[in-house]
């Protein structure tokens, strides 16, 4: 243990153990779907649940806060030096309380084969929920082609860490179809109903219009490993 370090832990004096400390849950697109989706889940969970904690302009700790426990601040610069550490310290600091985090496609990809071989992690994605802030900024497809093709790429990489056999969290995957179709599915993760979604009413003709531009959106099916079960 003095020469290996506890699973977690992130020191100067020796290298960390495998995994980290304590249960912590992602929320991969639900933000772009339901727009309040941070604060409802702040209401049901004891412990923090942070914004998009890897969004370009910096890390959106919980309750808008600045710095967190053990001082690590919310500094893009910094969280991006070593985003590994950053991580393992956010959840080393809070003591083994579950923590929750927000991610999209836009972010700095949160899911990697660390988090997804993280016996700690629990996975929740809504795949291609990507599509919905492009489809709402009312800006013609064929210009965000570049944007969606990047966006879906960056998405599918990280569907792909989850999919391998080697994935030790717990992971639920549904497609945005059947989110938007039936919400009630996803409320299974907690005992509450979820928040409203966005109005989705003509996203069918906006996902049409970037196949037209010559894109192809691959939503993919449900999929779910491991029982990820209820939160809170």
């Amino acid at each position: 243990m003095r020469r290996r370090g506890r699973a977690g832990l992130e020191m100067q004096s020796r290298f960390p153990g495998e995994g980290t400390r304590g249960p912590y849950t992602i929320f991969h697109g639900f933000t772009d779907l339901f727009p309040n989706f941070q604060r409802w889940l702040a209401q049901q969970m004891p412990g923090p649940v942070h914004g998009h904690l890897f969004a370009p302009e910096r890390a959106e700790f919980a309750d808008g806060a600045t710095m967190a426990a053990g001082c690590l601040s919310d500094a893009a610069p910094l969280r991006d030096y070593n985003p590994r550490a950053f991580l393992r310290n956010l959840l080393w600091n809070a003591g083994g309380v579950e923590q929750c985090l927000m991610s999209s496609a836009r972010d700095r990809p949160l899911i990697d084969w660390a988090v997804a071989s993280d016996p700690n992690a629990r996975i929740f994605v809504i795949s291609g929920a990507w599509a919905v802030p492009l489809f709402r900024a009312g800006i013609p497809a064929a210009s965000l082609r570049s944007t969606a093709a990047r966006l879906q790429r960056t998405e599918r990489q990280q569907l792909e860490i989850l999919r391998s056999p080697h994935v030790r969290a717990r992971v639920r995957i549904w497609t945005l179809a059947e989110a938007a179709a039936d919400p009630a599915p996803l409320a299974e993760i907690t005992d509450q109903p979820l928040p409203e979604p966005v109005d989705l009413a003509g996203l069918s003709g906006f996902l049409e219009d970037l196949r037209d531009a010559g894109m192809q959106p691959d939503f993919h099916v449900i999929e779910e490993r491991g029982g990820a079960g209820r939160i809170g």
